[in-house]
């Protein structure tokens, strides 16, 4: 019951902090652990290779555990500045210098 209780939380937060336009940077992250965006992590960690030089201008930077990533809002990709990954299963993005990736629908988006 706990753990539905902070999922719930999460989700929640995400919605009602997570608008476009309200915050700007990393600060509009939520930390993984509900299943919110699993899915989008699994592939960005999967294509790592290509993933990391949008991510990091550290080219040594080793593939992060899917702790390390944090959930950001589809809503902002409405607004970011699309960038350029060979990726088929993703779509990646820019907003004031802060960088996120989505899956092709949307619908589910990520950063470091």
């Amino acid at each position: 019951m706990r753990v539905l209780t902070v999922i719930a939380v999460l989700v929640v937060t995400l919605s009602a902090s997570a608008q476009p336009g309200v915050q700007s940077g990393p600060q509009f992250g939520v930390r993984t652990g509900g299943g919110i965006c699993n899915e989008v992590i699994r592939t960005m960690r999967d294509e790592w290779f290509d993933v990391k030089r949008l991510l990091s201008t550290d080219r040594g930077l080793r593939k992060p555990s899917e702790r390390d990533f944090s959930c950001v809002h589809p809503g902002y990709a409405r607004q970011a500045m699309p960038k350029h990954v060979p990726s088929m299963a993703l779509q990646c993005f820019e907003e004031q210098g802060f960088v996120f990736c989505c899956d092709r629908s949307l619908r589910q988006c990520a950063t470091l």
